[in-house]
């Protein structure tokens, strides 16, 4: 202090501006510290070391690509890989030319980045594991800054595994997206390909006034056992196909566990202990839709980690990795046989955990038809299952949730920003995404339901908690737009059609449709009262007298979800995508099938094909037309127009 006393006043000067300057680059060196984001450090070994002998013979026999490509270059060597492409691109040190080719088009899928030419120039989908589908507001402010430095069109999809896909991202983000959901206790790591997707659970986990068990807890530790911790687990990494697990938390079956892999029902055994019944198999795919098969396999919850773990590694050691059609867990249990491979589960359980409580039980299990102090029931009839949208009274007092619908799925970033901040304000910073693409609210106190239901974003956007009975059972996947395999859109045409049909329609129950863009069948169209698939379809041309290709559907009837789940039937293998085709095509299923009626002024009337060429009675919808006030309405897509339906939207 003396020494800077008898310092002349230039001297002082100087000082003063050399220690600023040494204080702002301390300043920011410190903020680079404190926001720098850290990429964890993957769990050591590659996935060929926990592989079988006989799995390693089955990658290398064949003709598959993908076994092929895993055993040119490990997996597992993405972890580290995809944060140095990151830095290398923005730092230029190499262009994108110079990456790998497997790399971009397969192995980046290990960290959950998807090369998405149609998402832009250069562009991935990300795809995020967010166990049970709980989502904080700091989680969805990042994703929303991430989308923000992307394409201008670049959005969020609510998958139906509960989790979040990010469109139009660049590669050069890859290190900042692992770090960070890391740090926010979320990953994109082993999301794709080979790998166990998202774990799902019940959307009501902890809140559910008729809950038998919280999902919460489990999906999360099996989350952290199948990724390491979220740093990247060789020993899961490597499945001969991929494998999705649920967890059903009540009768109601929000997590879909008979259409997964392996699923988790609640069941009690025979001393009234609460635990889960294993259901195996369930899939779909361009070849095969199957519902999965209880094994009358009962563990308590403590148990749960081991049993899953012996079942993910025999998949891993004894899966077939020839054919990819045929390469799903139901194929290894058929091969086997369901007892064979509850007897190989259990003796794996007990290498495992030798404290573990297997227990085999006779046909048939006992069930809940609801939580009512553990009563059972056999002869109970089936349990109706709820619809968790809107404004329901939760177990604890004073709170309910509030169910909002997302039409088929999709978010922009302006939405996305809403979800959050109705979070942070409502619902204590959390919100939860649901199998079929929707948001909940849980612990929103009730005396801020009023002020809640009020805000601006659930009433004059999309988003809102009293959509229609079409609207609030919409169910789509990616669709065209994005994705290479997508023979049609999906997410556009089913929020139109639903749209115009609630116009035309009054529509008194829930009803589901499940739209999905081509044979994949990511939007499980057979589980949907009504289903969509898209294909190919012809309409007849007067002029050329001849049939011509255009854009259709596949209609399936009569999926059921809940405590008996069961696979739609096919009604019509060829409705053309067009709206004089499919909406009276629709409004004549609604009407028969779920007491829909008419709105005034609307009429759908019985015409008879004058024409009698057998062509076009193959290739058009013969019997349906729409009138209004009386008046035939040839051109029904020239009439309803999306400005005229929805002049607000428009």
């Amino acid at each position: 202090l003396c020494w800077v006393q008898a310092m002349t006043s230039r001297s002082k000067r100087t000082f003063k501006g050399v220690t600023s300057l040494l204080v702002t680059l301390c300043s920011w060196q410190a903020l680079n510290w404190c926001f720098s984001v850290v990429v964890p450090k993957p769990m050591p070994g590659k996935t060929v070391d926990f592989l079988s002998d006989e799995a390693k013979d089955r990658m290398l026999e064949g003709k598959n690509k993908f076994e092929k490509a895993k055993a040119e270059k490990d997996p597992a060597l993405i972890w580290t890989d995809v944060s140095e492409y990151a830095r290398d691109l923005r730092e230029g040190k190499y262009g994108w030319d110079e990456i790998d080719a497997s790399d971009i088009n397969v192995r980046l899928k290990w960290a959950g980045f998807f090369i998405r030419p149609k998402d832009g120039d250069q562009r991935f989908m990300v795809r995020t594991k967010i166990p049970n589908g709980i989502v904080t507001s700091d989680l969805l402010d990042f994703l929303a800054e991430q989308l923000e430095a992307g394409e201008d069109s670049a959005c969020i999809d609510i998958t139906t595994r509960q989790n979040f896909q990010l469109r139009g991202i660049r590669l050069d983000q890859a290190d900042t997206i692992i770090g960070r959901l890391y740090d926010l206790g979320v990953t994109s790591l082993m999301s794709g390909l080979d790998n166990v997707r998202n774990i799902v659970g019940s959307p009501l986990a902890g809140i559910d006034p008729e809950e038998i068990i919280d999902t919460r807890p489990i999906a999360h530790e099996l989350n952290e056992m199948i990724t390491g911790s979220r740093t990247g687990n060789p020993k899961y990494a490597n499945l001969p196909r991929k494998a999705n697990i649920a967890i059903s938390g009540s009768t109601d079956d929000f997590a879909h566990t008979g259409f997964n892999d392996i699923g988790l029902r609640p069941v009690v055994n025979k001393e009234g202990e609460v635990g889960f019944n294993f259901e195996i198999g369930g899939f779909f795919s361009a070849k095969r839709n199957a519902i999965s098969v209880p094994i009358d396999l009962w563990i308590p919850p403590s148990d749960a980690p081991a049993a899953v773990e012996a079942m993910l590694t025999l998949f891993r050691d004894h899966g077939e990795r020839g054919d990819r059609a045929k390469t799903r867990l139901m194929y290894l249990v058929e091969s086997w046989g369901a007892d064979a491979f509850k007897d190989k589960v259990v003796e794996r359980m007990k290498e495992i955990k030798p404290d573990c409580r297997p227990e085999l039980a006779a046909l048939p299990m006992p069930r809940l038809p609801k939580f009512q102090g553990l009563e059972q029931s056999e002869k109970s009839a089936p349990i109706q299952r709820r619809d968790v949208l809107g404004v329901h009274s939760q177990k604890q007092e004073g709170k309910s949730w509030v169910g909002v619908s997302v039409p088929a799925g999709r978010l922009s970033i302006e939405e996305l920003r809403h979800v959050s901040r109705l979070a942070r304000e409502y619902s204590g910073g959390e919100a939860r995404l649901t199998v079929e693409q929707n948001v909940l609210f849980p612990n929103v106190a009730n005396d801020q339901l009023e002020r809640m239901l009020d805000d601006p974003a659930l009433k004059l956007g999309r988003l809102q908690v009293g959509a229609g009975n079409l609207v609030r059972g919409l169910v789509s996947c990616t669709g065209s737009q994005y994705c290479p395999f997508g023979i049609i859109d999906t997410k556009d045409t089913s929020e139109r059609t639903t749209k115009i049909l609630e116009n035309l329609l009054d529509m008194p129950d829930l009803v589901r449709f499940h739209w999905t863009g081509c044979p994949n069948q990511c939007g499980v169209p057979a589980i949907g009262d009504i289903g969509f698939l898209g294909g190919p379809a012809k309409i007849w041309d007067e002029e050329k007298q001849k049939a011509m290709a255009t854009s259709g559907v596949r209609v399936y009837l009569g999926g059921k979800i809940g405590e008996h789940p069961e696979l739609g039937t096919l009604e019509d293998k060829s409705v053309p995508l067009l709206d004089e085709y499919l909406i009276p095509h629709l409004c004549k299923l609604l009407i028969e099938r779920h007491n829909a009626k008419m709105k005034p002024g609307y009429e759908l009337v019985e015409t008879e094909d004058a024409d009698t060429n057998p062509k076009k009675k193959k290739v058009t919808l013969k019997e349906l037309m729409i009138t209004h006030e009386g008046s035939e309405l040839k051109d029904f897509e020239a009439y309803n127009t999306w400005q005229q339906l929805h002049p607000a939207m428009a």
